[in-house]
């Protein structure tokens, strides 16, 4: 998570190109893990496996690359990897559990509505009014994702669309608790800490006896057993984590606040339209009015909210 600092060396251009970048490897995720699903395994297997990497590619980056940041105090510490264990583990497993029922490109339109969450968080914990802009942004999201929700048919995929909008609320809580703490400490200790925290939440989930407890089937592991699906999780843990974490630091450091924010917001646009394109999902016409009220609330509120206080990406897991 880039710290809500920018420097004052500006190069709009490279910036615009290394946020890009970060947000077309962001994009990839859904539908490369809904790929894998194909290779006999599930949510669980595949992100465990991701963050795994993910955070040991990150400690090596950050250990050789950064090491004048420092460590954070012990408290800053345990929070930013309980934000990774709790945070993340939940948000991004309940959200690939349920697009193995649902087309990416609908669960993307559902999920982008969580700034509706952190606006409700923030009033909930601080009192704090929403402006008149998020109030707008907030309307307009819930009227997108209402029209989306729509698309979802009844029966199997329900449980799906609950997955979804359950993710969403707890990545809003995640992101208020995240916001408070990673200005405390160097960008790359925090993405590391962070996916370190993520890689141990999987680890736990996949400790817990779930077969034995009558659990759900989807919270025990099926990891890949071909070279290929493990070569593509790789792929997913370098260029759909690692890479986008690092360009989206960078292009944060060379572009104004409102720009860089902006910008990130094109992430779900690109995953829409990997969906349709790779994976034939159809485009509706609700489902597009959807994603465009949704999409352009989030143009709207990132907007307002990074000419207030500075950019915190607040991306998918």
């Amino acid at each position: 998570m880039p710290e809500p600092r920018t420097t004052a060396h500006r190069h709009p251009l490279a910036g615009a190109a290394l946020t890009t970048l970060a947000a077309l490897g962001f994009s990839i995720v859904p539908a490369t893990t809904k790929t894998l699903f194909d290779a006999d395994t599930n949510a669980l297997g595949v992100m465990t496996v991701r963050f795994s990497l993910a955070a040991l590619i990150l400690l090596a980056v950050r250990l050789v690359w950064a090491r004048a940041e420092g460590w954070p105090r012990p408290v800053d510490a345990t929070v930013i990897v309980l934000c990774g264990a709790v945070g993340v583990t939940v948000v991004s497993l309940l959200y690939f559990i349920a697009i193995a029922d649902v087309d990416t490109s609908l669960a993307i339109v559902i999920w982008y509505g969580y700034p509706v969450t952190v606006v409700l968080f923030s009033w909930l914990a601080w009192r704090t009014l929403p402006t008149r802009v998020a109030s707008l942004a907030m309307v307009g999201a819930i009227a997108g994702v209402g029209l989306s929700s729509g698309e979802i048919r009844s029966g199997g995929t329900g449980g799906a669309l609950a997955l979804i909008i359950i993710s969403a609320v707890v990545f809003g809580a995640y992101i208020i608790v995240l916001q408070r703490v990673v200005s405390r400490m160097g960008y790359l200790t925090g993405v590391a800490l962070l996916n370190v925290g993520s890689a141990l939440g999987y680890l736990t989930v996949c400790a817990v006896p779930f077969d034995r407890l009558g659990g759900p089937v989807d919270l025990e592991p099926v990891l890949p057993d071909t070279p290929r699906a493990y070569a593509l999780i790789a792929a997913l843990a370098v260029f759909g984590t690692v890479v986008p974490f690092l360009a989206s630091m960078a292009g944060l450091r060379m572009l104004d606040p409102t720009s860089y924010s902006i910008l990130m917001t094109i992430e779900p646009v690109i995953a829409i339209a990997i969906g349709v394109t790779f994976l034939g999902e159809t485009m509706s016409a609700t489902r597009l009015a959807g994603a465009v009220l949704v999409i352009g609330s989030l143009v709207l509120y990132t907007a307002a909210e990074s000419r207030r206080a500075g950019a915190t990406p607040m991306t998918q897991p």
